[in-house]
């Protein structure tokens, strides 16, 4: 009787095994940390790896990942994330460069980001960034139009770089401005300044062109305050061309105060010349 129902048992054990082989379509494994058998140094698999598919997150270095994928090591100095393909590396450090968070290579490799599976920014291995072009020929090229809202007023307007560097809108307004006085004495000084046509050297962005202007060593001794300097504020470099416009009106308005008093002579002169005539022709009366 007792074979009989080890043997019934069996049956009944081997039928249940097959069962869950048929009708099961998922297996769960689940482990514990720390394993019961020791701590598990490594994970390999050969095929496609899913983790947290349907909810959670995944931590490397942590055990506590605040988002889907957190990479988190508890040191002092940078920590790198590495994406590559054999040839070409892409590199995500918390304190790569310059002590910040970085993205980049660590080669002459350039770096791009991609819309819409296109680059629109280029940034080749000399820094030079490009916006819609990828081989830019300046430390910023842009390939199409540019908007600077701080640079935005009704009516439009002229814009100004500025002795810092800063592009800006050239402001007028009495609200920008003290101690406003007259410029005097300009019409004199026009008279000495000096118009030159003249080439244009190796060493700037128009070699050999032909060109006309002024000289703005020579200017200076004149309107210094229309010259413009290097960065140590003593080397001439240029002239404030825009500003001459300025001096121009003034000049106009002094030579026209004289017309006005030579005018004024003339007519003078004229009214005495017209009474003399009429004396010298009573006279021969």
């Amino acid at each position: 009787m007792a074979r009989l129902l080890k043997g019934f048992s069996l049956i009944v054990f081997v039928l249940s095994f097959f069962s869950v082989l048929v009708f099961a379509e998922d297996i769960t494994i689940t482990t514990y940390y720390p394993s019961p058998y020791g701590v598990y140094n490594q994970l390999t698999t050969t095929g496609t790896t899913l983790l947290a598919t349907t909810s959670g997150n995944v931590g490397i270095g942590t055990t506590t990942p605040g988002y889907p994928l957190m990479v988190y090591k508890a040191v002092t100095g940078d920590v790198q994330v590495q994406i590559a393909n054999g040839t070409k590396n892409l590199y995500i450090g918390a304190q790569w460069i310059n002590n910040i968070p970085s993205l980049g290579t660590n080669d002459a490799t350039s770096l791009g980001l991609v819309t819409n599976n296109g680059e629109r920014i280029h940034i080749d291995s000399s820094g030079s960034i490009g916006i819609a072009t990828t081989s830019p020929g300046a430390t910023l090229e842009v390939n199409g139009k540019v908007k600077i809202d701080d640079l935005t007023q009704a009516g439009g307007g002229a814009s100004v770089l500025t002795s810092s560097g800063i592009l800006t809108t050239v402001a007028s307004s009495i609200r920008y401005k003290e101690n406003v006085r007259d410029y005097e004495g300009v019409l004199g000084k026009l008279g000495q300044l000096r118009p030159v046509h003249f080439t244009w050297k190796a060493s700037t962005a128009t070699p050999g062109m032909e060109d006309f202007g002024f000289i703005a060593e020579d200017v200076s001794k004149i309107f210094p305050e229309l010259t413009t300097y290097e960065k140590d504020g003593k080397t001439i470099r240029g002239l404030k061309y825009e500003k001459l416009p300025i001096l121009l009106t003034k000049a106009i308005q002094e030579q026209q105060d004289i017309i006005k008093a030579q005018q004024l002579e003339i007519t003078g002169l004229k009214e005495r010349l017209d009474k003399l005539e009429g004396k010298q022709a009573q006279a021969v009366k």
